[in-house]
């Protein structure tokens, strides 16, 4: 009855670690999700810029012609 109960301990005890491991994983992938989101919104806004700059470019030049 001991063994069973010590058996069953260790089992919560191994369960309740990989839980653990598992939120500390997800906490890190999600925060690492978010810096990617951010990354990404930055990059989009770049391209913005740099599209509005080729069209005032091109605009410019023909423009010149």
């Amino acid at each position: 009855n001991d063994q069973l109960l010590r058996e069953t301990e260790t089992k919560l005890e191994k369960e309740i670690s990989e839980k653990q491991r598992l939120e500390w994983t997800t906490k890190n992938l999600n925060m690492e999700l978010k810096g990617v989101k951010q990354k990404l919104q930055s990059l989009e806004e770049e391209k913005d810029i740099l599209n509005q700059r080729c069209l005032k470019l091109k605009e410019e030049r023909d423009n010149y012609d």
